[in-house]
């Protein structure tokens, strides 16, 4: 936190970089950008709209990189925002459907979209879901890491009986969202950590009230591992050794599109936006993996913004050959 006051008592842009990648090395990488013909097309722009406001938040996302991922991140959702509400509003529309946007439904309808035409063939070797399911393989345990704080942070205040409003709403989802996944979590990491935890409120924040420092850390540890192994398999195994039961995880393609979207982009989105987190790299804890996460969570946010503009006719199913060449552009990240 004192680096973040000294930096305030004289701000500068170097100093700000310099301080950024103090202790960490930078991560340089080109990503290949969305772009189609269709916006250079006459005849196409006769009948349709080139996507204005999504390009131009795109534009400044790239900006941001390779320095800042989060931030980039942050511009790209404004673009991932737009086009999937521009989607619902076509649907809503075209059903004579005269109710209020709700953010929730329009993104339900994005899952759907895509999931309606997951075997539709990128280049030669893939198809929607198969690239969607080898951008979502390579997720960072880092990554999951914050998914699993969220869920066992949220059930643990949820028994102790702390206000709803104080329980992230990304637990709240992912336990609407996968019922059978959550309570076979509840029955097996959930009740081991909630028995080392103690929550209350203080200063209008949940504490955890954390008895064992050392339990509290590996529980959501190896839960990030039994995750990845199930987005990656399709199907994991989990063991209460205490009662001695194990429990049969599975995702189907619907449900491994939407925790993409929902469970990982969205609930960072909100942790982001609404203020409840450090930014990534400003953290005091950062560190390369904190560096290679953010990049991760650009690229798969970018994979389905394209998607979203597929959705809605502003780019050709060709355009969407260029997340294969950042698929190998991420693996490389990752192992850098």
């Amino acid at each position: 936190m004192q680096a973040s006051i000294d930096l305030l008592k004289n701000y500068t842009r170097e100093e700000h970089i310099k301080s950024l990648y103090s202790d960490i090395r930078r991560i340089d990488h080109s990503i290949k950008p969305i772009y189609s013909s269709n916006w250079e097309d006459s005849l196409w722009i006769s009948h349709n709209s080139i996507p204005t406001i999504v390009l131009s938040s795109l534009i400044d996302s790239y900006y941001c990189l390779p320095e800042r991922p989060d931030m980039a991140f942050t511009h790209l959702w404004s673009a991932i925002n737009n086009t999937y509400n521009s989607a619902f509003i076509r649907k809503k529309i075209a059903t004579n459907n005269h109710k209020r946007l709700e953010e929730n439904l329009a993104i339900l309808n994005l899952v759907d979209n895509i999931f309606s035409m997951k075997d539709e063939l990128i280049g030669s070797n893939f198809t929607i879901i198969t690239l969607v399911h080898e951008y979502i393989k390579l997720i960072p345990n880092k990554t999951l890491k914050f998914i699993t704080n969220h869920i066992l942070k949220g059930y643990a205040s949820q028994k102790s009986g702390i206000p709803a409003f104080l329980i992230s709403n990304s637990y709240k989802g992912f336990q609407r969202q996968y019922p059978q996944i959550h309570q076979s979590i509840i029955d097996t990491y959930g009740n081991a950590y909630v028995a080392v935890c103690n929550p209350t409120i203080i200063n209008g924040r949940v504490d955890l009230g954390i008895s064992d420092s050392a339990k509290s850390k590996s529980i959501p540890h190896s839960l990030s591992e039994k995750l990845q192994e199930l987005l990656i398999n399709k199907t994991v195994i989990v063991s209460n050794s205490a009662n001695n039961q194990s429990f049969t995880l599975n995702i189907n393609d619907e449900e491994l599109i939407n925790f993409a979207f929902r469970t990982v982009l969205y609930s960072i989105r909100n942790s982001s936006i609404h203020g409840n987190v450090v930014q990534r790299l400003n953290s005091e804890y950062k560190n390369l993996d904190s560096l290679k996460a953010s990049n991760y969570i650009y690229y798969l946010g970018h994979l389905f913004l394209s998607l979203g503009l597929y959705i809605n006719g502003d780019i050709k199913i060709q355009d969407l050959e260029i997340n294969i060449e950042n698929l190998d552009k991420l693996k490389d990240i990752l192992v850098s």
